[in-house]
């Protein structure tokens, strides 16, 4: 994989104000493996993807590719308006 990979998801995961350990817990994979995602690069399973994606409601497109999409982009919205009220 490549690093930009796991950038985004340490952004997404510093967004939501999430320790490693709490994220890797809520994905099922071990805290050593997320730190080697988010800072080398390593390669992870279609099963964690997909777990990321409905984690954080975002499409696979964003965090392999970091194309921003409509459904992206509707998630973002929604979330500042629910952390608003």
């Amino acid at each position: 994989m490549n690093q930009q990979i796991g950038k985004r998801i340490k952004q997404l995961r510093t967004e939501k104000e999430l320790s490693r350990e709490d994220l890797a817990f809520k994905i099922g994979i071990s805290t050593a493996q997320l730190y080697r995602i988010e800072t080398k690069g390593a390669n992870f399973s279609i099963d964690t993807l997909m777990e990321l994606c409905n984690y954080f409601n975002v499409d696979s497109n964003y965090i392999l590719n970091g194309i921003i999409t409509d459904y992206f982009i509707k998630n973002k919205i929604k979330d500042i308006i629910d952390d608003w009220i």
